[in-house]
């Protein structure tokens, strides 16, 4: 599963929906993942507010997660599939972080 920023700080704050979804790949030993990209959203106001307690809970998180670097080929797989018609897809939004994590991350 591949968690964007949003996810991140949702999980972080105790969002259930995505706690949820956390704990259940983590019960299927399923990866998971984010992104260079994530990371750079998370960490800019964090070191711009020096919040040093705020840092060490994300690199926390980082170290238990795949980072996935996030280049130009994987820009446009994710534009092709998060910009695929809706009814081309029969599916949430956290299938196709899924299918990102399939079709980009694991040719890293």
């Amino acid at each position: 599963m591949l968690f964007d920023t949003s996810a991140i700080l949702d999980y972080l704050k105790g969002g259930g929906k995505t706690k949820e979804i956390v704990e259940s790949e983590e019960r299927r030993r399923e990866p998971t993942a984010t992104s260079t990209i994530s990371i750079f959203e998370l960490l800019s106001p964090i070191f711009h507010r020096r919040l040093s307690e705020e840092e060490r809970t994300l690199k926390a998180f980082f170290r238990q997660t795949t980072v996935l670097p996030f280049d130009a080929r994987s820009s446009e797989e994710a534009a092709k599939i998060m910009g695929a018609p809706s009814q081309d897809w029969k599916a949430d939004k956290h299938t196709r972080y899924a299918c990102l994590w399939d079709r980009v991350g694991q040719r890293s």
